[in-house]
């Protein structure tokens, strides 16, 4: 929601800021620690095959961080695969890794109730899972 004049309010969908072509929202590892990732190539529309079931329909068109590099989920093709576009190169390559989070708000994971401004800071809350992001 968002306040342009007196009587101008206006409520639009949370999009979160982008740089460099990376969504700036906070990420969380929801999967047990040995979960893997692994991608089919470093970049363009790649596969994505998980070591345990993590993918959900919910996840698709959700950014997932592999490393310090993104993925969009383009389609999930069951718990363990799914398709989706790298933005840039994943820097890991193809290699399984551990090193993967996915939003920590999402369609699947749920979103916040509440958001604040405490010392020029947005504070967002009320996460339907608890998250240290």
């Amino acid at each position: 929601m968002t306040r342009r004049g007196q009587d101008d309010w206006r409520i639009a969908p949370w999009e979160w800021a982008e740089r460099a072509g990376r969504s700036m929202q906070p990420y969380h590892r929801y999967a047990a620690p040995p979960v893997t990732l692994a991608a089919s190539a470093a970049s363009g529309r790649v596969r994505l095959t998980a070591s345990a079931g993590v993918f959900a329909p919910e996840d698709e068109g959700q950014p997932f961080r592999i490393g310090r590099d993104e993925v969009r989920i383009h389609r999930v093709v069951s718990a363990t695969e799914a398709e989706a576009d790298v933005t840039g190169a994943l820097a890991a390559g193809a290699a399984a890794t551990a090193d993967w989070r996915e939003p920590a708000f999402s369609p699947r994971r749920g979103w916040p109730v509440s958001a604040v401004f405490h010392q020029d800071r947005l504070v967002i809350g009320g996460s339907p899972r608890p998250t240290t992001c």
